[in-house]
């Protein structure tokens, strides 16, 4: 947008608030949140067709090993330190 003017959309606000560096990083762990959430729906709903005896609301959970977790976490805290 030119100088002076209004941002035409929230997403220039934004960016114009985080700036260019962080509002990628932003876009890129929205991403990340979004393949990881569609990657386990799609195991839940496989489960569901395939194997319904066994599906249960905790499926969907992905706590299922600590391994899991300390990666997920570890992702949150690196994009975290990298926003800062």
């Amino acid at each position: 947008h030119q100088a002076g003017l209004l941002p035409l959309s929230s997403s220039e606000l934004l960016e114009d608030f985080l700036g260019p560096s962080r509002m990628q990083l932003l876009l890129q762990y929205c991403g990340y949140v979004v393949i990881v959430c569609t990657f386990h729906l799609a195991e839940f709903f496989t489960t569901a067709v395939y194997n319904p005896l066994v599906l249960t609301a905790n499926a969907y959970i992905v706590s299922h090993s600590l391994a899991y977790t300390a990666a997920a976490i570890l992702a949150f805290i690196e994009c975290a330190i990298r926003f800062l």
